[in-house]
């Protein structure tokens, strides 16, 4: 067991003093480059950075990212109005200064490399969000998710008049003025008049209105089935196809 122990310890000891000499060689490596050279080993690191976001497994990313979401929220969040508009102004700056020093060979690697992170972006945030509404954690800003944010019920369709979201795409209503649907029939007496409230007793048929169309949609059930023998025969049948609501008197016998 010390042995064991005593060869683990010595391990532990050499890997430490590699990783060491390793510090020390990239130390002074990175002190004799070139500002080109640094910034070609930026980008290298960069990408090697996002070819190992891209091959991270589903949990693994969407993890990682949930932890950057709640970090710098939280950091934001506490930030005073002076250190907020430091951040900006100092990443700004930064932008700026490193637009203009870079050279054609650097700003040509910065726009690919945007685009990738774009893309990639693009398609992590809907693959995240995939069954989110089955898997709901509260620890997410949900609100703060740009593809799910479709804003008030504020528009207004130019054909039909529905009202719809911000964001919601045109068409899904009408399909711009191609389908139109007939109006719908007026009431009969005195239904009309108990939904209107013109009614004597509108106000208890709406209260219990919910009751009566539970009550109602069962008493009377029609069917063109022979009637019952003398015998007091129950028969069971199977409805397929629709079934259809008449308004009028719970009377079968005509139906």
């Amino acid at each position: 067991m010390r042995k064991k122990r005593s060869r683990q310890k010595q391990a532990e000891e050499q890997k430490s003093h590699i990783r060491e000499l390793d510090r020390i060689y990239r130390a002074d490596g990175r002190a004799n480059e070139s500002s080109e050279e640094t910034q070609q080993r930026h980008f290298d690191d960069r990408l090697r950075a996002s070819a190992r976001r891209n091959n991270a497994s589903f949990e693994v990313k969407n993890q990682r990212q949930a932890t950057d979401r709640l970090r710098t929220l939280n950091s934001r969040a506490t930030e005073s109005n002076e250190q907020r508009e430091r951040r900006i102004h100092c990443n700004a700056v930064g932008n700026q200064n490193r637009i203009g020093a870079e050279t054609f060979d650097s700003r040509r690697n910065r726009l690919q490399l945007e685009r990738v992170r774009q893309g990639t972006l693009r398609a992590s945030n809907w693959l995240y969000l995939k069954d989110e509404a089955l898997h709901y954690d509260p620890n997410l800003d949900y609100p703060n998710f740009p593809q799910i944010v479709i804003r008030s019920m504020s528009s207004k369709c130019t054909f039909c008049g529905a009202l719809k979201f911000e964001a919601e795409a045109s068409g899904l209503c009408c399909s711009n003025g191609k389908v139109s649907l007939p109006e719908l029939p007026q009431l009969p007496e005195p239904l009309k008049s108990l939904m209107e409230g013109n009614h004597p007793k509108s106000k208890e048929f709406l209260t219990m209105i919910r009751k009566y169309n539970s009550s109602f949609q069962m008493t009377s059930f029609g069917t063109s089935l022979p009637r019952l023998d003398s015998t007091g025969f129950m028969p069971t049948f199977r409805i397929q196809g629709q079934v259809y609501h008449k308004v009028g008197l719970g009377d079968t016998a005509s139906t």
